[in-house]
């Protein structure tokens, strides 16, 4: 049995950012990567989002996302924001290991689940009253996370960092779509 992708052509969907090793994969086994993206992560404009950085100033950092870990994180080191004695939280494991490979230590996570709701249940985040948290996100979103940390006293503010973006195909690859010549997704 052949344990290669001998030539075939495998899409990848997942957004660009987060697709490299799948691509190196793909070609590991002699398949042929074709990038086709369902959505895309872009950073919003650096001079804007610096500009939103010079008003955070919390003791609680929340990093809802791998992206905003992975954009948001080195945009907060890079601008200096951290004290030592901050917190900071991820919402599941993928974010943990992004901000693990910036350089952040002590990162708390939810016991169960990874939304909104299991960082709300976070230990540290129940006697919020009166600190200053700032949750790292992209554009858009739930809001539970915002509501349920300002019910208990806490001074919220969004640090938004990236946006989603529809990825536009182009027409060769669309031409490999429309003919069925995608072998695997």
């Amino acid at each position: 049995m052949n344990k290669n992708l001998s030539g075939i052509n495998v899409a990848v969907t997942r957004p660009s950012i987060y697709s490299s090793f799948l691509e190196q994969g793909i070609r590991a086994q002699k398949g042929i990567p074709v990038m086709l993206p369902a959505i895309e992560i872009v950073e919003v404009d650096s001079k804007e989002t610096k500009k939103r950085l010079d008003c955070l100033d919390a003791t609680h950092y929340i990093f809802v996302s791998r992206s905003a870990a992975r954009i948001g994180g080195a945009l907060i080191l890079e601008q200096g924001r951290i004290m030592y004695d901050s917190k900071f939280y991820a919402i599941g494991e993928g974010t943990k290991r992004e901000l693990l490979s910036l350089g952040f230590k002590s990162i708390s996570l939810p016991e169960t689940g990874q939304d909104s709701e299991a960082l709300l249940r976070v230990p540290s985040l129940q006697n919020i009253a009166g600190k200053k948290l700032v949750v790292v996100r992209g554009n858009g979103g739930r809001l539970i996370l915002n509501k349920g940390l300002e019910e208990r006293g806490g001074i919220v503010k969004n640090f938004e960092c990236y946006v989603r973006k529809k990825p536009i195909w182009n027409a060769e690859l669309m031409n490999l779509v429309n003919n069925n010549q995608i072998s695997a997704w």
